[in-house]
């Protein structure tokens, strides 16, 4: 870690120096447009929409999940909606999810921690079982449970009180979205 300081510096720099007004305006409060739901994956995160400090508000966690008995991911969701007053809320899954492999996968104790946290993938893989087996291609299956994850995900969602009264009083919209590991592109998906 000894190299961190020195990046950030040099970052700080370069961001003061391109957008000199960037951190005094952030220092003045926050008014993002985007909730950003995505995993901790290290090659996926919200870098790849381009938009400087303060312009997204993010929740990441193992596979981008988002339980609704978990205090942190609703708290995070209702400030976000409430307080900052986020337009826009995206579910974002991504290729190559170790989350989803691992659901596929199986072996995990019951009381397990991890598998607690990715029953959702299990579900959904359980529930769309006859089109995920005739996906011959591990990558591309996950892929699929993935992309029907976030669809599960982002249907959930829209059902949540908090995001209902907030869609209906100011057209709060609510995305699912993919991202490729192996090309830095985003997709939206068609969730209806």
């Amino acid at each position: 870690l000894s190299d961190v300081l020195v990046h950030n510096r040099a970052w700080a720099q370069r961001m003061s120096t391109n957008y000199p007004e960037l951190f005094p305006t952030n220092a003045k409060g926050q008014a993002p447009k985007i909730l950003w739901i995505g995993c901790g994956d290290s090659r996926a995160g919200e870098q790849c929409l381009d938009l400087l400090p303060g312009e997204v508000f993010v929740h990441r966690n193992v596979g981008g999940l988002l339980h609704p008995d978990d205090p942190a991911a609703m708290s995070v969701l209702q400030f976000a909606v409430e307080v900052v007053g986020v337009e826009h809320v995206v579910i974002c899954g991504h290729s190559d999810c170790g989350a989803a492999k691992t659901a596929m996968a199986g072996g995990y104790e019951l009381d397990s921690p991890l598998r607690t946290w990715i029953q959702p993938f299990r579900d959904v893989c359980q529930f769309h079982n006859a089109e995920l087996s005739a996906i011959d291609n591990t990558f591309e299956r996950a892929r699929r449970l993935v992309e029907l994850n976030v669809a599960d995900q982002v249907r959930a969602l829209r059902k949540l009180p908090l995001i209902t009264k907030a869609m209906k009083a100011r057209d709060l919209e609510v995305h699912g979205m993919m991202y490729s590991v192996e090309n830095g592109k985003l997709d939206f998906l068609d969730i209806p």
